[in-house]
C-alpha cells in the first residue's frame, strides 16, 4: 500500500486521552491512532469543540446543533428545516456564544451570525453587499472581535473584523486567501496569499512569515511561537517571528495536504489530505497525525467519498478533543470586573475576617500602600466605586461580618455614601486612613504597622497611567507577609511626606523596588542622606523586577509551592492580591496578560523553580489573563493538565 506521508521515524508523542473530532459518516471521535471510532451525531458536519471540551457544535443542513462529547443530549440551537443553510460554527473563547455563516436559500451568499448558547437567539453581525459572501468566522482570543473572509464575485477576498455587536472594519483589502487565524495573544492575524503573512489587528503593514508558493490554511501554535501551514505536497512549520527557514515536517507521496491543526499541547498536527481518483470518479481522503517537530507520524485508514463506501469522509479542519475530565493546569480567581475579582480573591483566601480594607476601584494611589495594613488587620483588600458600595462588596462584607472596615483615602476617593452603606450593614467601626495626598496616606499606613526599621520604597506616581503601580503591586505580597510598609516616591523626587515617614517611623533600612527608570538614583541619594541604608531590587522591566521580588520573597521564607499570576498590564485585578497571597502563603508574580512569551522573565522564573512549584492560580478573568498564559505558565512550571 502507498504511504500517505513520508517523515523521519521517531517515537510517537504522548496522546493519552486525546481524541479527534471529524466527519466520518457523521460527527465522530477517534483516537489519534485511528482507533475506537465513536459516532456522536449522524449526518453531522463541520464539528467544532467548545473551549472546555465538553460540547461539540455541528451543522446538519439548515440547523446548528450541540451534542455532548460522548454523543448524549443532541439539541438544536439555531436555524431549522426549510431555513437558510448554516455552516462554519466557531465558539467564542468563553464558550458562551457561537458564530456561524447563514446562507439564504442554501446558496453561496452568506452573512456572519452570532447566537448565545444560553438562549438560542441569533443575530446578524455582518451584512455583505450583493455579490459578496462572508465565511470562515474565527473569534479573537479575548472574544471582542470576529475575523472573517469576505468573498466578492468581482474582487479578491478581503479580511474583515466585526465586533459581536456588528461594528465592522476592513483589515486586509486585497487578496487574502480563504482562511484567517488569530495569534494566541490576539495582537496579529495570519493568512496565506501564496506566501504566509501576519498583520497587526489594529492595521498596518503586513510582515512575511514564510514564502510559498501555494501556502494554505496557516494556523498559530498554542504557545504563539510557530505557524503550521500546507503548501504543495508538504506540511511546514515556520517560526512566528519569521526568522529562519520553515521546517518540512511531513511530505505527501499520495495526496495534497490541505489542513494542519495543532493539538492543545502543540506537540502534534492533525493533517487532512485529498486527491481526485479517476478510477472511482471520487475524492479520496487521507488522514494522519504528525509530530509537530517532524519526528514521527501515525497514518490513519484511507477513506473514500464514493457513494458505496460505508461512510463518507471529509476533512475540512479536524478538531482536537481534550482528555475526558481534563482540567486546565491552573486555578483561576476572577470575576467579570475588578470589583468581583477582588471579592473572589477574598472568598478564596479568607474564611473569616474581623476587618476589611476598602479602596477605590477606579484609581490606585491610596491602595498602593494598603497591602501590609490589610495583612496586619487580617483583612482582605476590596475595591468599590467611589460613590457607592458595589453589591459584590456588600455581599462579601455580609459573609465576613467584620467588626471594622478601614477606608483608604479621603471623601474624594471614597465618598460618604460608601461609608454610610458600610455602616448600614452592621459594621461597628468604620474609619479612614487618609492623608493630604497618596504619599501622606502611605505615611499614615506606615504609622499603623510594627516598627521594625524596614520599608519598601516604590514609584507612586507617573504621567503614564501604565506606570506608577507595577513595582508596588509586585512587592505587595512580600510587604504584606513581612508587615513592612510601602512608601511612595516620585521618579526623581523624594516627597516631604515620605521623608517624614522615614524619620518618624524609625526606618533605617529601605529596599527600593524598581530600576532607575522608576526611582532615580538622585532619590536614592536623598534617602541615604537621611542616614537610611538603601538596597535596590530591580530588573530591566516590570516583569524582571517582579521576578527579582519573587526571589526576595523566597529568601524571606515564602514557599514557591503556590504561585499566583497577576497581569502586569493593568493594576485593578492585581491590586487586591497582596494581602490575600500573604494569607494563603502564595508567591505573587507578574506576567503579560495575553502571551507568556511577552514576559519572558516570568516564564524563565517559573522554569527555574519548576521543581518547587505545585500549583498556579491566575488572578482575573480570561480577558485579563488568557488561558494561553495559564497553559504556557503551567508548562514552564512543569504542572500537568488536571493538576491545577
Amino acid at each position: 500500500a502507498a504511504t500517505a506521508l513520508t517523515v523521519a521515524p521517531a517515537a510517537a508523542a504522548d496522546t493519552a486521552g486525546l481524541r479527534l473530532i471529524l466527519e466520518y459518516g457523521g460527527v465522530v471521535s477517534m483516537t489519534p491512532e485511528g482507533t475506537d471510532v465513536r459516532l456522536l451525531a449522524e449526518a453531522g458536519q463541520e464539528p467544532a469543540v467548545s473551549p472546555d471540551g465538553t460540547t461539540v457544535a455541528f451543522t446538519r443542513s439548515e440547523t446548528l446543533f450541540l451534542v455532548d462529547r460522548d454523543g448524549a443530549d443532541e439539541r438544536a440551537l439555531a436555524g431549522g428545516a426549510g431555513g437558510p443553510r448554516i455552516t462554519g460554527p466557531a465558539w467564542s473563547p468563553d464558550g458562551g456564544q457561537l458564530a456561524y455563516v447563514e446562507s439564504p436559500d442554501g446558496g453561496l451568499a452568506g452573512r456572519i451570525m452570532v447566537v448565545d448558547v444560553a438562549d438560542g437567539v441569533p443575530r446578524a453581525v455582518t451584512a455583505p453587499p450583493s455579490g459578496s459572501a462572508d465565511r470562515r468566522p474565527v473569534w479573537s482570543p479575548a472574544g471582542d472581535e470576529i475575523a472573517f473572509v469576505r468573498d466578492a464575485y468581482t474582487a479578491q477576498p478581503s479580511i474583515r473584523l466585526t465586533t459581536p455587536g456588528g461594528d465592522e472594519r476592513v483589515l486586509v483589502d486585497e487578496s487574502a486567501g480563504d482562511a484567517v487565524a488569530w495569534s494566541p495573544d490576539g495582537r496579529e492575524l495570519v493568512y496565506a496569499d501564496g506566501d504566509v503573512y501576519a498583520v497587526p489587528r489594529d492595521g498596518g503593514a503586513r510582515r512575511t512569515i514564510a514564502s510559498g508558493p501555494g501556502a494554505q490554511n496557516p494556523q498559530w501554535s498554542p504557545d504563539g511561537r510557530s505557524i503550521a501551514y500546507t503548501a504543495g505536497s508538504g506540511v511546514y512549520v515556520a517560526q512566528a517571528d519569521g526568522d529562519g527557514a520553515p521546517r518540512l515536517v511531513a511530505e505527501s507521496t499520495l495526496a495534497a495536504p490541505t489542513t494542519a491543526t495543532w493539538s492543545p499541547d502543540g506537540q502534534l498536527l492533525a493533517i487532512g489530505m485529498s486527491v481526485d481518483d479517476s478510477g472511482c470518479h471520487c475524492i479520496v481522503w487521507y488522514f494522519a497525525v504528525v509530530a509537530a517537530d517532524g519526528t514521527g507520524f501515525t497514518e490513519l485508514p484511507v477513506m473514500s467519498s464514493t457513494s458505496d463506501a460505508d461512510y463518507t469522509f471529509r476533512v475540512l479542519m479536524p478538531a482536537w478533543l481534550p482528555a475526558e475530565g481534563a482540567a486546565d493546569p491552573f486555578d483561576r480567581l476572577g470575576g467579570p470586573t475588578r470589583v468581583e475579582t477582588a471579592a473572589e480573591i477574598s472568598r478564596a483566601a479568607f474564611e473569616t475576617a474581623t476587618a476589611v480594607v476598602l479602596a477605590r476601584a477606579d484609581a490606585y494611589p491610596d491602595a498602593l500602600a494598603g497591602a501590609p495594613l490589610a495583612a496586619r488587620a487580617g483583612a482582605p483588600l476590596l475595591l468599590t466605586p467611589g460613590d457607592a458600595l458595589h453589591p459584590a462588596v456588600a455581599a462579601e462584607i455580609d459573609r465576613l461580618a467584620p467588626s471594622s472596615v478601614i477606608l483608604l483615602g479621603d471623601e474624594s476617593a471614597l465618598g460618604p455614601r460608601v461609608a454610610d452603606a458600610v455602616r448600614a450593614r452592621g459594621v461597628a467601626t468604620v474609619r479612614r486612613v487618609a492623608g493630604a495626598n497618596r504619599y501622606d496616606t502611605a505615611r499614615l499606613v506606615s504609622g499603623e504597622l510594627p516598627r521594625n526599621g524596614d520599608a519598601f520604597l516604590v514609584e507612586g506616581a507617573h504621567a503614564d497611567p501604565a506606570r506608577g503601580w507595577p513595582d508596588a503591586v509586585a512587592v505587595s505580597a512580600l510587604a504584606a507577609a513581612t508587615r513592612r510598609p510601602v512608601l511612595l516616591v516620585e521618579r526623581d523626587r523624594l516627597p516631604p511626606e515620605t521623608a517624614r515617614a522615614l524619620r518618624d517611623g524609625g526606618i533605617d533600612r529601605v529596599t527600593v523596588v524598581g530600576g532607575a527608570a522608576s526611582v532615580a538614583q538622585t532619590v536614592v541619594d536623598e534617602v541615604a542622606e537621611l542616614g537610611v541604608s538603601v538596597t535596590r531590587v530591580a530588573g530591566a522591566n516590570r516583569y524582571a523586577t517582579s521576578a527579582a521580588v519573587a526571589d526576595a520573597a523566597l529568601a524571606a521564607g515564602t514557599s514557591a509551592a503556590t504561585v499566583w499570576l497577576a497581569t502586569g498590564s493593568n493594576w485593578p485585578d492585581s491590586l487586591a492580591a497582596g494581602p490575600a497571597a500573604a494569607t494563603a502563603g502564595a508567591l505573587l508574580l507578574l506576567t503579560d496578560g495575553r502571551l507568556l512569551d511577552a514576559s519572558p522573565e516570568a516564564g524563565a522564573w517559573l522554569q527555574a523553580h519548576r521543581d518547587s512549584i505545585q500549583a498556579l492560580t491566575l488572578l482575573g478573568s480570561g480577558d485579563v489573563l488568557s488561558p494561553e498564559v495559564g497553559r504556557a505558565a503551567a508548562q514552564a512550571a512543569g504542572i500537568a493538565a488536571g493538576g491545577g
